[in-house]
């Protein structure tokens, strides 16, 4: 593993190159850092993250941009793209307790799973392409997630199916799930209901 930098500094404002390496992963950055007396803004023109001939990048011409401080977190201009894949963020949320009545849409098109899988260095068997939407909002100490999720010509190791429809919500301490799963033309399994976050921890 490495990490290399170069930075300037001039009065408010840090403009960085990094590099870093983490096993067979690479990620390159190029931006500025922006310091006013109530936030803190983070500049994104080029990111890239690769691995194994995976690469996701920032999107031609976007600026990401990652504004932080006054209790508030905010994007925008998020986009990363790898191909005909695509995930897009913007908007904000409260940092701490208390709520805002303002959100972070995340959007997800057409991501290849099994390339997904390689970028995060795992290999669980998960294959596929999904496309989600997802809006978070409260505060990043208590958030409320409500999304839907699909997943065609999936697959977990030797298991396949044509396709995976599932609507999520998570609130406090509760998930709900709506799911339909499509094994083959004749076949569909459905499931509906909620679970307690006490059930995935250790």
């Amino acid at each position: 593993n490495s990490v290399t930098a170069t930075t300037v500094y001039d009065q408010s404002r840090i403009d960085f190159t990094t590099h870093v390496k983490e096993k067979t992963r690479e990620l390159d950055a190029t931006g500025q850092l922006v310091l006013h007396p109530d936030h803190q803004e983070v500049h994104l023109p080029e990111l890239a993250v690769r691995t194994q001939g995976v690469e996701w990048r920032t999107a031609p011409g976007s600026d990401a941009t990652v504004k932080y401080g006054a209790a508030r977190l905010q994007l925008e201009g998020v986009r990363l793209v790898s191909g005909d894949q695509s995930l897009d963020l913007a908007g904000g949320i409260a940092i701490g307790k208390e709520p805002s009545a303002e959100a972070i849409e995340v959007h997800a098109r057409n991501v290849d799973l099994q390339q997904l899988e390689t970028l995060m260095l795992l290999d669980r068997g998960l294959s596929g392409r999904l496309t989600a939407d997802a809006r978070i909002s409260g505060s990043t100490a208590s958030p409320t997630i409500d999304g839907t999720v699909s997943v065609d010509n999936g697959g977990f190791q030797t298991y396949h199916y044509e396709s995976l429809k599932v609507k999520v919500s998570y609130a406090g301490t509760r998930i709900g799930l709506d799911a339909a799963l499509q094994q083959s033309p004749a076949e569909t399994i459905t499931a509906k209901g909620s679970v307690t976050t006490a059930l995935f921890e250790a």
